[in-house]
């Protein structure tokens, strides 16, 4: 009898984690505007900003998002292509180079714009917001990147 309980009580502890888990899932961001708000918010919030600083975050988000949004049919038909080679017989270099090649002009093209907003965030930042934000930058390391 002793057994039945621990086995059940384990059972409705495996199921209440399951629920929480799939409850915290679903709270999360879905799309890429939704995932980029998100992690303004967290990281204005870590790095106490002021409202200047807030303005210019965003305006950085923005001009991500917006280089994102200009390149989704180039995204899409790269993961088509890919999609083709892998159900090939053989890769081809010269269309895996090609693939490289079409993505770091994109990059290239989208540089100036997102950096010129990046800088001048960077410059409105104090030293012990851009020593935090280092300490950010670490923790993420730390979690995501084990190698």
């Amino acid at each position: 009898m002793h057994g039945f309980y621990r086995s059940r009580r384990f059972g409705l502890g495996l199921v209440t984690a399951l629920t929480a888990i799939g409850l915290l899932g679903s709270c999360r961001p879905r799309g890429p505007e939704q995932r980029a708000e998100w992690i303004t918010d967290r990281i204005s919030g870590k790095l106490d900003l002021n409202e200047p600083q807030k303005v210019k975050f965003n305006e950085l988000k923005n001009a991500i998002l917006q280089a994102r949004s200009r390149h989704t049919g180039e995204h899409r038909q790269a993961l088509q292509e890919i999609r083709a080679m892998i159900l090939s017989e053989k890769l081809e270099s010269q269309k895996v180079q090609g693939l490289i090649e079409t993505r770091q002009q994109i990059m290239k093209q989208e540089f100036a714009p997102v950096f010129a907003k990046l800088s001048e965030f960077h410059e409105s930042l104090t030293p012990e917001q851009k020593n935090e934000a280092v300490k950010l930058l670490e923790k993420f390391e730390s979690r995501w990147h084990h190698h």
